[in-house]
């Protein structure tokens, strides 16, 4: 089975890590190819972590010229010229030769009508069109709402990973003719690597671990997605009923840095808050915490607070479904920044931490197994290849 990845780039993010654990196990019993648009500074971590089998390709040839300015006005001529773009990377690096051609992330969709329409067009092989949807409508802007319904009409099947009811907004939003949900998986946590984490702590952390209560987010620094607003108040609280000595360290970057530093300046926390950028090796970080802080949608936290749990950490979510009440699940959420400190401030208490850390780690075990999530793609790649055959 020849399958295709196609991606915008390999950054540092939940949906490329997904990706990276994707790609990698098909590659292991088949010929896989991962296209990504821009090759940037920030995907060399991930790129390493490929099988080895995995074919790496890009638009320019793995040019990481593009940042800044540039890189804004090379993001957008690739809108521009889409069609003549199309063509170009369809032919260059064949596309009509795959079996499964596999979509993911905005700029992917955008391109995916194009693909899809030169498939039909070429001769020979047909190439079945697979489509992951690695957000949730109501935390997508306006542009990406015009874009996903489109490449969900398109291509031959739409999977969804976040959120049980997803499935009614890609239906009412498109024609998608066919539509599964596959949950990702998370791995097994790593052993702590301590040489990484000193090395981290001693670039980061200006203060005695074993003597503050440290609470982390792994994310983008995206405010509308990933709640940051309601996380800041929750840290403003806490230190208004009395929680002494914490930090509160954010790891990534993003769009709202500067909104984010401006709030945390706002609202006196610059004691509290640590920025730290980039990280590699985001699924060692959360040993550094007690407590792991995450956007979730409905019972479904993104694969950081995955990771985190997988390493024994108590994980904790800013809810972004309006009416949504996660405070007696497994993985305790809500959308007040109160609520969200009571829990926090009562899990000062040993006993009750250890119940909790416990309660949530066996829940993310037992439900988001990676062999299962493997297993379920290659089965959707085997069935579509199957109804192409007409057999």
């Amino acid at each position: 089975m020849k399958v295709l990845y196609v991606a915008p780039q390999l950054g540092k993010g939940g949906a490329e890590d997904v990706l990276v654990n994707l790609v990698s196990f098909v590659a292991k019993e088949n010929d896989v190819t991962l296209f990504l648009f821009n090759r940037t500074v920030e995907d060399s971590y991930n790129v390493s972590r490929l099988n080895e089998n995995v074919k790496v390709v890009s638009f320019l040839s793995g040019s990481k010229l593009f940042q800044s300015v540039k890189s804004k006005i090379y993001n957008k001529l690739l809108y521009v010229l889409a069609p003549l773009i199309a063509v170009w990377i369809f032919y260059k690096h064949k596309f009509y030769q795959y079996d499964i051609v596999h979509i993911n992330m905005t700029l992917s969709s955008f391109y995916a009508p194009f693909f899809k329409l030169l498939s039909i067009i070429h001769p020979g092989r047909q190439s079945k069109y697979v489509e992951t949807f690695h957000t949730n409508w109501h935390l997508l802007k306006p542009f990406n709402k015009i874009v996903f319904p489109v490449s969900w009409s398109i291509v031959d099947h739409v999977v969804y990973e976040i959120g049980d009811n997803e499935i009614n907004n890609i239906k009412n939003k498109s024609f998608a003719k066919s539509v599964s949900f596959i949950p990702f998986g998370c791995a097994e946590a790593e052993e702590p690597d301590q040489g990484f984490l000193g090395q981290f702590t001693d670039q980061y952390l200006n203060f005695d671990l074993n003597k503050t209560f440290c609470l982390m987010t792994i994310a983008r620094l995206r405010l509308f997605e990933k709640k940051f607003d309601i996380t800041l108040k929750v840290m403003k609280i806490l230190r208004e009923k009395g929680l002494e000595n914490f930090k509160y360290i954010i790891c990534g970057d993003g769009e709202d840095r500067k909104q984010i530093e401006m709030m945390v300046s706002d609202m006196d926390l610059t004691d509290n808050v640590i920025l730290t950028g980039y990280v590699d090796k985001p699924q060692q970080l959360a040993y550094l915490c007690n407590v792991f802080m995450v956007a979730m949608v409905e019972n479904t936290t993104g694969i950081a607070g995955l990771q985190a749990g997988m390493a024994g950490i108590p994980v904790i979510g800013i809810q972004t479904v309006k009416d949504y009440d996660g405070t007696s699940e497994f993985i305790y959420s809500s959308l007040s920044p109160e609520r969200i400190a009571d829990k926090i401030l009562d899990l000062q208490d040993e006993k009750l931490y250890e119940v909790y850390r416990s309660e949530a780690t066996d829940y993310i075990k037992t439900k988001f197994n990676l062999d299962k999530f493997f297993e379920s793609y290659i089965k959707l790649y085997k069935g579509l290849l199957k109804s192409k055959d007409g057999s």
